[in-house]
This record gives structure tokens, sequence and C-alpha cells, in this order.
């Protein structure tokens, strides 16, 4: 007896598109980049949420990285994130040399809670 196994399909994350308006470091190994955008519009970010940013890379496929949400102003729609700025990974490079204007494409966290209309 020969069955398959039929698993659900998975929903297709949406991404948002984001743009770098702030980055300083906060310790010798540690950058906290600020992103905006309207992708933002009307979520309620819970503390210790992550997302995935599409980090651009030298001439090969772009890198995949998780990072805590460390702050979020949902007026202001920006968040917060604290990118290790440790050795020459492509994160590490990307976030030392972000600056105002920067594209960036992140996923949102798995459960990003999107307010009610009120």
């Amino acid at each position: 007896m020969n069955e398959t196994l039929a698993f659900p399909t998975r929903a297709l994350r949406s991404v948002w598109d984001l743009v770098v308006v702030g980055s300083r470091e906060l310790t010798r190994e540690v950058r906290r980049v600020s992103l905006i955008g309207e992708d933002l519009e009307g979520l309620d970010l819970r503390p210790g949420q992550q997302l995935v940013l599409t980090i651009p890379s030298d001439g090969s496929d772009p890198e995949r990285r998780r990072y805590t949400i460390v702050g979020f102003d949902p007026e202001e729609l920006r968040l917060e994130l604290d990118v290790p700025i440790r050795g020459d990974a492509p994160a590490a490079r990307w976030a030392k040399s972000a600056t105002i204007g920067d594209a960036v494409v992140a996923e949102p966290p798995p459960i990003a809670l999107v307010r009610p209309e009120s």
C-alpha cells in the first residue's frame, strides 16, 4: 500500500520595502540601523519579534539574516535593529556602510499583527 502524504501549502510571505534613515555605532561591535517604510503602517509589533533582511552582497547572491526588532515607532513608521559588525561578513559590511536613503528588503515577523481600523 503506497500512500502519498499531502502537506498543506504555505502562504507566501510578504516583503517590506524599507529605507535606511539612520545608522550609528552603539559599541565597537554593534551598529543600530533605523528603517522606515509605508509597509509598516498599522503594525503592532511585540517585544522580541524578528524580521529577515535581504542583505546586498558583493557580486554573489544576497545574504538573508534574522534580526530582533529593538524599537518601533508607529507614528514615524520606523523600526530599529541592532546589527553585529564584527568581522567582514556581508551583513557587517552592509551595516557599516548603510547610509540614509539606501533601500533594503525585509520579511516581516511570522506574526506581525495589524491593528484593526478605528
